[in-house]
């Protein structure tokens, strides 16, 4: 009996043990004004658990067993800071933030496929955040990014944009949206411009070769942007956020709806935006098609459904419909009127993580991404035909050209994460993605037989020729990749190496030209000109690349940064049978191009201290197998046709500085690049001229602050065939934002804005092949606001 009580209090005791618990309460205010910080993130390092502070700046884990944990508590535009606290039953703490003006240092990145301080990485990173989003009101992704040193926005036309990084763009950039793989169309690129810029948490771009961890096409970098996500909270939490904005350029309005809702063990985030833009307003008048209509909803939700282990799923959807392409020569008649009639974007992810203490953290994601491109054009024009061998004169009139194509694509990622020791972390994976690409055209063309006498229409023939551009072909990519960091003498150093090795399978059905015709109603498949555009083939690419990176952490304020690397590109499908005839010029591709391979050094300098921020740096890219256009014939018409050259050289530099002067923080950057096609002897295309920016910000009381900037650009004078000399040109914005406001329980913030002040005429150099368009976009007055309860 003695020995059953025993037991039984045995048992009892050993309950009570295991189900003892522990809580952290704590509060996080600002360091100088002690106000409370409402949705500070607050996360438990080396675990799941995390939550974010109430409107009074509160949060509260429980659950946790007892002994020491250690927090990171971060919030933007505020230094993020850990704490390292006991839990036995209970314990409170109080943490204050310190406001953070020069933050670059403490932005945490993923780009080496895993969070990390920028100040504790070699490469050249750029940043953006949604509070400067949300300040500066930008149309797309382009349109904030080229604020910054080194980055340049390229337009085809005023919605579709996307980014020149040092000197190189489209192809020789990986684009990722929450690092997923985003492939579209490579004449008229748009990438960044298909989702809603309000929904964006962060954008980060590396500048400089990245391909031993990103694979092919991230020759110049990569830009990857990071949607809003929900939390985990230990308290059932809701959270409802709109956000409103105005453009005057454009009449442009926008609206956009947030909820995000969740718990402990759960969470869901959805967003919703409509936005609606006319013609686009320019010192020399109104700019003609160069309207758009677009749509977005997001949705994301993670659960954990047993501990150490979460789940993630990421949807996207964005629509755009009457997009004006405005100008387009010479890809189009300079009379023609082109738009997208549709675009959209849809985004479906799956992820798993299963992270502890001891074991590596292993991730593994599947994605399927698909785009759809519409084009419509309206050439305008009438070709004369003269009588001969027997046949009547004629007038060809073409009257519409619809060229279409479906981007599919889908990837699978499994990545190991290992934190071997606090001197190493490594990093190993496989990636395998693929792309199948389905395109179509066709082209109505009213024929008007002509009388040999006096010239009247004797009849009218409709016809409509079907033509595939590009084969139905499949690009898979599999890769294998690994990149470790180690820090040595007390983390002065530190060092980063890595590599990989990827497999590449290319293959494309027979395509057919034209590939029916339809006459007066009458539908021919197998017209009596009919021939083989491209024969079915099949290629295969292997590449390895390499990179090397070096932190030496000289003082506490200065560090040097040395990076090299290996990079390589093997041609898309677009360039491998590209086949564009939209009325003005042919452009051909080649199925034997071979693939681009690239050597980049790059060498920096910072400084940073508490009142002085200073980022330089100098690069040098050397490129072999370079793909470009030269010029060809094609059925007797001139052509351009994709062909590979010998090699290439960029070189250049670009540096940003902070400086705070008592509540002033002046700021700078500047960048400069050239580059020489070694085979030809003669200057890349589209390289950016010299270009910079300086300006200050101040805080007005405890209202709001100012941001006025000056930003200015050289001529560029050293041009490549077929370009425009570019004068160069200076223009003033001015940015005002309020800090929250407390408004019947919800927090809001008005940003107002006026950029190009003094409706100054100016070209983007980037942007000559809109041809007959030679203005940008002119004075405009943008405001916004959001509120969430």
């Amino acid at each position: 009996m003695k020995r059953i009580i025993l037991a039984v209090l045995l048992f009892v005791y050993a309950t009570l043990s295991f189900a003892q618990t522990g809580e952290i309460h704590g509060r996080v205010v600002d360091a100088s004004t002690e106000e409370p910080l409402a949705n500070a993130n607050v996360l438990v390092l080396n675990d799941t658990k995390g939550t974010t502070t109430d409107k009074n700046g509160e949060f509260i884990l429980l659950k946790l067993e007892p002994g020491e944990y250690t927090l990171k508590i971060s919030y933007i535009g505020y230094k993020t800071v850990t704490r390292t606290c006991q839990t036995g039953a209970k314990s409170f703490i109080n943490i204050p933030l310190d406001f953070n003006i020069l933050s670059g240092e403490q932005v945490v990145v993923s780009g080496n496929r895993h969070e990390k301080k920028i100040a504790e990485i070699a490469q050249p990173i750029e940043t953006i955040n949604a509070i400067q989003i949300l300040e500066t009101a930008p149309r797309t992704v382009s349109d904030i990014l080229n604020k910054e040193a080194g980055l340049t926005m390229v337009q085809d036309g005023i919605w579709g944009s996307y980014i020149s990084i040092r000197g190189l763009s489209r192809n020789n950039i990986v684009t990722l949206i929450d690092g997923n793989r985003i492939d579209t169309a490579t004449d008229l690129a748009a990438g960044l411009s298909m989702l809603d810029i309000n929904d964006v948490q962060q954008i980060e771009v590396i500048k400089g070769a990245s391909s031993s961890l990103y694979g092919t096409g991230a020759v110049g970098g990569v830009v990857n942007i990071i949607t809003k996500d929900g939390w985990y909270e230990d308290r059932f939490y809701t959270r409802i956020n709109v956000n409103s904005g105005f453009q005057s350029v454009n009449n442009s309005r926008n609206a956009r709806i947030g909820l995000q809702l969740g718990a402990r063990k759960w969470y869901v985030k959805m967003s919703a935006m409509q936005r609606k833009a006319d013609n686009i307003n320019t010192p020399e008048g109104i700019l003609n098609n160069s309207q758009y209509n677009d749509e977005n909803f997001s949705i994301r939700a993670g659960f954990m459904p047993f501990q150490h282990h979460e789940i993630k799923i990421n949807a996207q959807r964005y629509y755009a419909k009457d997009v004006g392409i405005p100008g387009g020569y010479p890809l189009f008649p300079s009379a023609a009127e082109v738009r997208y009639p549709r675009e959209k974007r849809e985004l479906l992810s799956a992820e798993y993580i299963f992270h502890d203490h001891i074991l590596p953290r292993i991730t593994l994601k599947y994605f399927i991404q698909n785009i759809l491109r519409d084009v419509e054009n309206i050439p305008h024009t009438v070709k004369s035909v003269p009588a001969a061998d027997g046949q009547p004169a004629k007038n060809l009139n073409v009257l519409r050209v619809t060229p279409a194509a479906t981007h599919y694509t889908q990837g699978l990622l499994l990545q190991t994460d290992w934190a071997l020791n606090r001197y190493n972390y490594l990093v190993a994976g496989i990636e395998a993605w693929q792309k199948q690409l389905d395109s179509h055209r066709e082209k109505s063309i009213r024929i008007d037989v002509l009388d040999s006498v006096d010239g009247s229409i004797m009849k009218t023939i409709d016809q409509v020729i079907g033509e595939q551009p590009l084969p139905e072909s499949v690009y898979r990519n599999l890769g294998v990749f690994i990149q470790d960091e180690t820090n040595l003498i007390n983390d002065k150093f530190l060092i980063t190496l890595g590599g990989r090795y990827d497999k590449i399978f290319v293959a494309n059905e027979a395509a057919f030209n034209p590939l029916y015709t339809v006459v007066d109603g009458v539908k021919n498949g197998t017209p009596a000109n009919q021939t083989v555009l491209w024969e079915k083939t099949k290629e295969n690419d292997r590449s390895w690349s390499g990179n090397i990176g070096l932190l030496y952490k000289a003082t506490g304020i200065l560090n040097f940064t040395l990076n090299a690397a290996r990079s390589f590109r093997s041609p898309y499908l677009e360039e491998r049978y590209q086949y564009i005839d939209l009325g003005n010029l042919v452009k051909i591709g080649d199925p034997n191009l071979e693939p681009e391979s690239g050597t980049f050094i790059d060498l920096g300098l910072r400084i940073l201290h508490t009142k002085l921020s200073f980022y330089s740096n100098i690069f040098y890219y050397r490129l072999k197998n370079l793909v470009v256009e030269v010029p060809s014939t094609y059925e007797g018409r001139a052509a351009l046709k994709k062909a590979n050259v010998g090699s290439a050289e960029l070189y250049g530099a670009d540096f940003k500085a902070e400086y705070i002067l008592n509540l002033l923080t002046f700021y700078a950057n500047a960048a400069y690049v050239y580059g020489k096609d070694t085979f030809f002897d003669t200057s890349l295309p589209f390289l950016p001229p010299l270009n910079g920016r300086i300006g200050i910000r101040l805080p007005v009381a405890d209202i709001c602050r100012i941001n006025f900037s000056a930003t200015l650009y050289a001529d560029q004078n050293r041009i490549s065939d077929g370009e425009f000399r570019t004068p160069g040109y200076t223009y003033f914005d001015l940015y005002i934002s309020t800090r929250l406001i407390n408004m019947f329980g919800a927090e809001g913030r008005l940003s107002f804005g006026l950029e190009n002040m003094l409706n100054r005429a100016y070209r983007n150099h980037l942007s000559t092949n809109r041809g007959s368009i030679s203005v940008e976009p002119g004075r405009n007055i943008t405001v916004g606001f959001s509120i969430e309860r």
